[in-house]
């Protein structure tokens, strides 16, 4: 079972810390995130991964091992990372991360941003980031 954290709760934090190292992940409570942020978001990735499978591509990042940009249906598998040949996941993706912060190594580059297509992408992005980035620094 997932566990729920209430970050509101006095105790919001330790259990947070507690939920992470038993599980790795956890559904937050009391987070004060703007709904309606994630709904753009939810919006503007919607309208991208409607687009045909040729203009997805087209936002593919030309380095292999970058975790940014489209990721096509049986392009990835968990199983990789785990240094095991496992069947490819059944799933899209778009990674994205704040530019200003990549590194450019060949893991972190800057994001193959789908502006052309669907242009309130990256502002729906980035604001979901930055809501991230906050409530971050406010747990840290």
């Amino acid at each position: 079972m997932i566990p729920v954290v209430d970050l509101q709760s006095p105790a919001g934090t330790a259990k947070l810390l507690e939920a992470l190292q038993a599980f790795g992940f956890v559904e937050l409570r009391g987070h004060a995130l703007d709904a309606g942020v994630f709904a753009e978001l939810r919006a503007a990735a919607d309208e991208f991964f409607d687009l045909p499978q040729d203009h997805k591509a087209r936002y593919c990042h030309p380095e292999p091992l970058a975790n940014r940009g489209f990721r096509a249906r049986g392009s990835e598998a968990l199983g990789y990372s785990l240094g095991k040949e496992t069947p490819p996941d059944l799933f899209e993706s778009f990674n994205a991360g704040s530019d200003d912060r990549a590194e450019c190594t060949d893991l972190v580059q800057p994001t193959p941003w789908p502006d052309a297509d669907v242009p309130a992408y990256r502002p729906a992005a980035l604001a979901a980031l930055g809501a991230f980035e906050k409530l971050g620094q406010q747990l840290d």
